[in-house]
């Protein structure tokens, strides 16, 4: 499993290219997993081309990657998605990709299921 946190830094030029260690992965059997900024890690790779997947909304991956073609499998939703061995998410679904990282782990799903209700109840109010 190779999980990649966001955060802006993705978003800049000085972004380390991690193309070959993600690819060595894929390779390897390993899911990868990216949440928000760490989305363009993959798309910078060619991770989502051909897979389902989400970001950060429609534009945000094509205008921050110039390897991206991933456009026609793009699942505009609030939620992380799991296609294969791909796993991504938009910034705010932290709750939903934690359930898909520790599934696809081999977490039991009721407890993967109970970890991602305990971190959904800190976005109720």
């Amino acid at each position: 499993m190779v999980v990649i946190c966001g955060g802006s830094a993705w978003e800049a030029d000085t972004a380390p290219d991690l193309t070959d260690a993600l690819r060595q992965s894929l390779d390897n059997g390993c899911v990868v997993a990216a949440i928000c900024g760490g989305t363009v890690a993959l798309a910078n790779a060619g991770l989502l081309d051909g897979v389902r997947h989400t970001s950060n909304g429609a534009d945000y991956l094509p205008s921050l990657s110039k390897a991206y073609r991933g456009i026609a499998t793009y699942v505009d939703q609030p939620q992380a998605l799991r296609d294969g061995q791909i796993i991504t998410a938009p910034a705010p679904a932290p709750a939903s990709f934690a359930y898909e990282v520790l599934a696809a782990a081999g977490l039991p799903e009721d407890a993967a299921r109970q970890v991602k209700d305990m971190l959904r109840q800190e976005h109720q109010r």
